[in-house]
């Protein structure tokens, strides 16, 4: 909430405590905080400093912070406590939709997870299936092989019932339309086809970020993709520090006992994943410090690699 005060980002249609609620929600199904917390920060200083003035539009940068922050969330864990979640105000007072006036009864109504539509009992679809939203949302859903869209339908379904707002809403529909694309693009399976697009995208004389729609979506997909590897371009000492913490959250126990695995992976990491991601965005500013400082990252991983081999 303090970087969209500090852009002064917030979006009209969304009240400030009904984002407060959504975003305490949410986070308790991140498994590594950390990380997310530190891609906004690095993300922030993109926007405050090579690139601002770049993404001027509230509505995007809001967009862009969001997807930041829900891009990470476990969302299988969410539909395994659906069952007895409720979105809980704690102390905060209950707050009107921002078209109309509700009363308190509703406004609790409207914080309540709906977990037939998470799970998909048949026996609780009948009242539901008249409605022609929840049908679209149900076709997706029957999809196995679509978890993004999985995904992403139960963060709107989750939006749509805390804040409230509804997604066919014209003030709202550019925000939902902004965040699908950023989640879709940024997905790991897809970051090299993203890499790729951008990368030959950028050598078109008529790209453009500020008239472009595609452009811009383009660039803020990219932003969101190198800010989430921020530990990797960090000076040493820090880069260590967050590798550290994050080695929680990518290596088992076992793996955690085998430096060599570890350092083997950071290394491979940094130089194939990483470096082509700071190489592509030097095309559009310098980024000398993140340039030295993936350098470093690659020679201590694998200097780490080899002294670890060693009998």
């Amino acid at each position: 909430m303090t970087i969209y005060e500090e852009f002064n980002a917030f979006y009209s249609p969304f009240d400030p405590n009904s984002l407060i609620s959504l975003f305490l929600y949410l986070a308790q199904f991140n498994k590594n905080c950390f990380q997310t917390a530190h891609s906004l920060f690095t993300l922030r200083k993109f926007l405050k400093g090579p690139f601002n003035y770049w993404i001027t539009s509230k509505e995007d940068i809001f967009a862009l912070f969001f997807a930041a922050f829900v891009s990470p969330i476990d969302f299988k864990s969410i539909i395994l406590n659906s069952t007895s979640s409720k979105f809980s105000t704690n102390d905060l007072n209950s707050y009107p939709n921002n078209s109309q006036s509700k009363n308190s009864n509703d406004s609790q109504k409207s914080l309540e997870l709906n977990s037939s539509f998470l799970y998909l009992k048949p026996c609780n679809l009948t009242d539901e299936l008249q409605n022609s939203s929840y049908r679209r949302k149900l076709e997706v859903l029957k999809d196995y092989f679509s978890n993004t869209e999985h995904n992403i339908e139960i963060l709107f379904s989750i939006i749509e019932r805390c804040l409230p707002v509804q997604r066919e809403n014209i003030h709202c529909s550019r925000f939902f339309t902004t965040v699908k694309k950023l989640i879709k693009k940024t997905q790991n399976k897809r970051q090299f086809n993203l890499l790729g697009e951008l990368r030959i995208r950028i050598q078109s004389p008529e790209f453009t970020i500020i008239d472009d729609c595609y452009d811009r979506c383009l660039f803020m997909a990219g932003l969101l993709k190198i800010s989430e590897f921020a530990s990797y371009y960090e000076n040493e000492y820090l880069m260590c520090f967050c590798l550290e913490r994050m080695n929680e959250y990518i290596f088992n126990e076992k793996e955690l006992k085998k430096s060599t695995m570890i350092s083997e992976y950071h290394y491979e990491f940094a130089s194939k994943i990483v470096a082509p991601w700071i190489s592509l965005f030097t095309n559009f500013y310098p980024l000398e410090e993140q340039v030295k400082n993936i350098q470093n990252t690659i020679h201590y991983w694998k200097s780490k690699t080899e002294t670890d081999s060693e009998p």
